[in-house]
Protein backbone atom coordinates (compact mmCIF):
# COMPACT_ATOMS: atom_id res chain seq x y z
CA UNK A 1 0.00 0.00 0.00
CA UNK A 2 0.82 3.67 -0.11
CA UNK A 3 2.89 4.83 2.86
CA UNK A 4 3.68 8.37 1.72
CA UNK A 5 2.64 11.14 -0.63
CA UNK A 6 4.43 14.33 -1.60
CA UNK A 7 4.06 16.94 -4.28
CA UNK A 8 6.89 17.10 -6.75
CA UNK A 9 8.16 20.61 -7.04
CA UNK A 10 9.91 23.48 -5.37
CA UNK A 11 10.22 22.57 -1.70
CA UNK A 12 10.63 26.20 -0.64
CA UNK A 13 7.22 27.34 -1.88
CA UNK A 14 4.02 27.40 0.11
CA UNK A 15 2.21 25.29 -2.48
CA UNK A 16 4.71 22.43 -2.74
CA UNK A 17 6.47 22.20 0.61
CA UNK A 18 4.35 19.48 2.17
CA UNK A 19 4.26 15.74 2.32
CA UNK A 20 2.57 13.01 4.30
CA UNK A 21 4.30 9.89 5.54
CA UNK A 22 2.59 7.12 7.44
CA UNK A 23 4.17 5.59 10.53
CA UNK A 24 3.96 2.21 8.81
CA UNK A 25 6.55 0.21 10.69
CA UNK A 26 8.01 -0.30 14.14
CA UNK A 27 11.42 -0.15 12.43
CA UNK A 28 12.41 3.51 12.69
CA UNK A 29 14.81 3.20 9.73
CA UNK A 30 12.00 2.20 7.38
CA UNK A 31 9.83 5.14 8.44
CA UNK A 32 12.83 7.48 8.11
CA UNK A 33 13.45 6.16 4.59
CA UNK A 34 9.82 6.91 3.69
CA UNK A 35 10.16 10.48 4.98
CA UNK A 36 13.45 10.94 3.06
CA UNK A 37 11.83 9.46 -0.07
CA UNK A 38 8.88 11.88 0.11
CA UNK A 39 11.22 14.83 0.71
CA UNK A 40 13.14 13.69 -2.36
CA UNK A 41 9.95 14.19 -4.35
CA UNK A 42 9.64 17.68 -2.80
CA UNK A 43 13.07 18.39 -4.30
CA UNK A 44 11.84 17.25 -7.71
CA UNK A 45 13.37 13.76 -7.66
CA UNK A 46 11.85 10.98 -9.72
CA UNK A 47 11.87 7.31 -8.76
CA UNK A 48 15.11 5.52 -9.53
CA UNK A 49 15.16 3.67 -12.82
CA UNK A 50 17.30 0.63 -13.56
CA UNK A 51 19.99 2.90 -15.10
CA UNK A 52 20.54 4.79 -11.83
CA UNK A 53 23.75 3.79 -10.12
CA UNK A 54 23.31 2.99 -6.45
CA UNK A 55 25.99 1.97 -3.94
CA UNK A 56 23.53 -0.53 -2.45
CA UNK A 57 21.01 -2.99 -3.85
CA UNK A 58 18.32 -0.32 -3.48
CA UNK A 59 18.46 3.43 -2.93
CA UNK A 60 16.11 5.85 -1.17
CA UNK A 61 14.19 6.80 -4.33
CA UNK A 62 13.40 3.18 -5.29
CA UNK A 63 9.83 3.08 -6.66
CA UNK A 64 8.56 0.80 -3.89
CA UNK A 65 9.47 0.09 -0.29
CA UNK A 66 10.92 -3.15 0.97
CA UNK A 67 11.85 -4.74 4.27
CA UNK A 68 15.36 -3.30 4.02
CA UNK A 69 16.05 0.33 4.81
CA UNK A 70 18.11 2.02 2.06
CA UNK A 71 20.51 4.68 3.31
CA UNK A 72 21.96 6.11 0.09
CA UNK A 73 20.82 8.36 -2.73
CA UNK A 74 21.42 7.13 -6.27
CA UNK A 75 23.51 9.07 -8.77
CA UNK A 76 20.24 10.11 -10.46
CA UNK A 77 18.81 11.46 -7.19
CA UNK A 78 21.98 13.45 -6.51
CA UNK A 79 21.75 14.92 -10.02
CA UNK A 80 18.13 15.96 -9.39
CA UNK A 81 19.19 17.54 -6.10
CA UNK A 82 22.08 19.44 -7.71
CA UNK A 83 19.70 20.72 -10.40
CA UNK A 84 17.19 21.83 -7.75
CA UNK A 85 19.91 23.71 -5.85
CA UNK A 86 21.16 25.32 -9.08
CA UNK A 87 17.63 26.68 -9.53
CA UNK A 88 17.62 28.13 -6.00
CA UNK A 89 15.29 25.57 -4.47
CA UNK A 90 17.43 25.40 -1.34
CA UNK A 91 17.03 28.97 -0.08
CA UNK A 92 14.53 28.01 2.64
CA UNK A 93 16.99 25.46 4.01
CA UNK A 94 19.55 28.20 4.59
CA UNK A 95 17.40 30.77 6.42
CA UNK A 96 17.79 29.59 10.00
CA UNK A 97 14.79 30.68 12.06
CA UNK A 98 15.39 33.65 14.33
CA UNK A 99 12.44 32.89 16.58
CA UNK A 100 10.94 29.62 17.76
CA UNK A 101 7.26 29.22 18.56
CA UNK A 102 7.59 26.81 21.45
CA UNK A 103 9.03 26.74 24.94
CA UNK A 104 12.81 26.34 25.19
CA UNK A 105 13.90 22.75 24.62
CA UNK A 106 17.41 21.53 25.35
CA UNK A 107 18.64 19.46 22.41
CA UNK A 108 16.91 21.26 19.52
CA UNK A 109 20.09 22.97 18.29
CA UNK A 110 18.96 26.51 19.17
CA UNK A 111 20.37 28.47 22.12
CA UNK A 112 17.27 29.68 23.95
CA UNK A 113 16.42 31.41 27.23
CA UNK A 114 18.06 29.55 30.11
CA UNK A 115 20.68 27.83 27.91
CA UNK A 116 24.33 28.70 27.38
CA UNK A 117 24.71 26.36 24.41
CA UNK A 118 22.69 23.76 22.51
CA UNK A 119 24.53 21.25 20.36
CA UNK A 120 21.46 19.18 19.51
CA UNK A 121 20.64 15.68 20.64
CA UNK A 122 23.25 14.15 22.96
CA UNK A 123 23.82 11.15 20.66
CA UNK A 124 24.88 13.53 17.88
CA UNK A 125 26.59 16.29 19.86
CA UNK A 126 30.29 16.49 19.09
CA UNK A 127 30.90 19.87 20.72
CA UNK A 128 33.49 19.40 23.50
CA UNK A 129 32.46 22.64 25.22
CA UNK A 130 28.71 22.05 25.59
CA UNK A 131 26.98 19.61 27.92
CA UNK A 132 24.25 18.15 25.69
CA UNK A 133 22.21 16.97 28.70
CA UNK A 134 21.91 20.40 30.32
CA UNK A 135 22.66 22.82 27.44
CA UNK A 136 25.15 24.54 29.72
CA UNK A 137 28.86 25.09 29.15
CA UNK A 138 31.20 22.65 30.84
CA UNK A 139 32.92 24.23 33.88
CA UNK A 140 36.20 24.75 31.99
CA UNK A 141 34.46 26.40 29.01
CA UNK A 142 33.67 30.04 28.33
CA UNK A 143 32.29 29.55 24.79
CA UNK A 144 30.94 26.76 22.60
CA UNK A 145 30.19 28.27 19.19
CA UNK A 146 31.16 31.02 16.79
CA UNK A 147 34.18 31.91 14.74
CA UNK A 148 35.89 33.41 17.78
CA UNK A 149 35.60 30.25 19.90
CA UNK A 150 38.51 27.83 19.94
CA UNK A 151 36.77 24.45 20.24
CA UNK A 152 40.01 22.80 21.37
CA UNK A 153 40.25 24.98 24.48
CA UNK A 154 36.61 26.16 24.78
CA UNK A 155 37.95 29.69 25.16
CA UNK A 156 37.96 32.72 22.85
CA UNK A 157 40.65 32.52 20.19
CA UNK A 158 43.73 34.71 20.61
CA UNK A 159 45.17 36.46 17.63
CA UNK A 160 48.82 37.19 16.97
CA UNK A 161 51.79 36.93 19.28
CA UNK A 162 52.23 36.53 22.99
CA UNK A 163 50.78 39.96 23.82
CA UNK A 164 47.50 39.15 22.07
CA UNK A 165 47.86 41.88 19.42
CA UNK A 166 48.03 41.38 15.71
CA UNK A 167 49.57 43.33 12.90
CA UNK A 168 47.60 44.01 9.77
CA UNK A 169 49.67 44.32 6.61
CA UNK A 170 47.72 46.08 3.90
Amino acid sequence: GVVGKALKGPICTFEFSGGVSMDHSSVVGLVATTVAHEMGHNFGMEHDSSDCQCPDERCIMAPSSSSMSPTHWSVCSLEYLALAFEHGMDYCLRNKPTKLFDSPVCGNGFVEVGEQCDCGLKDHCDNPCCNANTCMLFSNASCATGECCDLKTCRPKTVGGSNGHFELNV
